[in-house]
């Protein structure tokens, strides 16, 4: 049965490949799967990181500040 979804060749260590099959095994669940959320928590975890140091330079901004009934106009 043909998928939609992309494939991707990635070598892997045997630490790395050994780790894997230990979770997908735990959780009962094919590696490629575990890959796929490792993968995705990953790309989360990193657009965390840059939101927040983005945040940061803003704070460090000096701007003016509007009360909460001036911005909603209110």
């Amino acid at each position: 049965m043909p998928t939609t979804k992309r494939r991707l060749n990635v070598t892997l260590s045997l630490k790395l490949e050994k780790a894997i099959e230990q979770i997908a095994e735990q959780e009962s669940l094919p590696q490629s799967t575990i890959l796929v959320q490792l993968a995705e928590e990953a790309l989360e975890l990193n657009e965390d990181i840059y939101l927040s140091k983005l945040g940061d330079i803003r704070a460090e901004e000096t701007t003016k500040l509007v009360s909460h009934k001036e911005a909603w106009g209110l």
